[in-house]
């Protein structure tokens, strides 16, 4: 949590929190720069998977521009999986798929997208072929997203 509320500091606005993952995930905050300046990254990896989670610094209405970030170029595009409440929390799910989103953290990831007053977040694991493996566990983390503010 201290972390978090470092990095909320640092962009100055609430950052999504996982407070439950896989016991052998581990990650980081990644530090944007540049076009990607208020932006959060936050990818975690373990012998199995890879969960990235990200944060827009302005509410978003393309999922596709939030996976992508500043780097967003026309013809980027995700597949819509479903509209999904988890919580108090509605969200979209949708697919990455890695041909028209290369270089993104999340190519191949199942992500849940909300947005949140004015900032639009994102919250996802890489799917390796279990679809129904990765959609539960990304329930499990969204559930435990906190949002962390500044102060």
């Amino acid at each position: 949590m201290a972390k978090c509320q470092t990095e909320a500091r640092t962009v100055g606005y609430a950052v999504p929190c996982p407070t439950r993952l896989p016991s052998d995930l581990y990650g980081s905050f990644l530090k944007p720069a540049g076009k990607w300046r208020r932006w959060v990254a936050w990818s975690g990896t373990s012998s199995r998977d890879h969960l990235a989670i990200t944060a827009a610094p302005r509410p978003l209405t393309d999922a596709s521009k939030l996976v992508n970030g500043p780097a967003w170029t026309p013809g980027e595009r995700v597949q819509r999986i479903a509209l999904v409440t988890l919580g108090r929390r509605r969200g979209e799910e949708i697919f990455v798929p890695p041909k028209t989103n290369d270089g993104s953290m999340f190519m191949h990831h199942i992500v849940i997208v909300w947005t949140k007053g004015s900032h639009t977040y994102g919250v996802g694991f890489h799917n390796f072929g279990n679809r129904k493996r990765i959609e539960a566990l990304d329930a499990v983390v969204m559930r435990s997203i906190k949002l962390v503010g500044p102060d």
